[in-house]
């Protein structure tokens, strides 16, 4: 079994870890955001859809917002990382 720490994805922000997907940083913390934003528009409906079509739906929103949460935080986690740091100025 690989290790957690030599993953390619979970180990794109250590330093010397060039990787293809650092390009997607970005457009994968937009469309997080986007994503975390429709299930909280779409909370006020979440009762109705419920009642219509069962529990289902509840566990199908929790998916899709743990989803929108998970690719927010590795977006930021790549955007993140691909920062230089800047030097302290005296």
């Amino acid at each position: 079994m690989e290790s957690t720490a030599s993953h390619p994805i979970l180990s794109i922000g250590r330093a010397g870890r060039d990787s293809d997907l650092a390009p997607l940083g970005l457009p994968a913390l937009i469309l997080g955001v986007i994503m975390l934003i429709g299930g909280a528009v779409g909370y006020r409906w979440l009762d109705d859809l419920i009642r219509m079509f069962g529990p289902m739906v509840d566990l199908a929103y929790l998916a899709f917002l743990g989803v929108g949460a998970g690719v927010s935080h590795w977006g930021l986690v790549v955007v993140r990382s691909g920062q230089e740091p800047v030097a302290p100025t005296r």
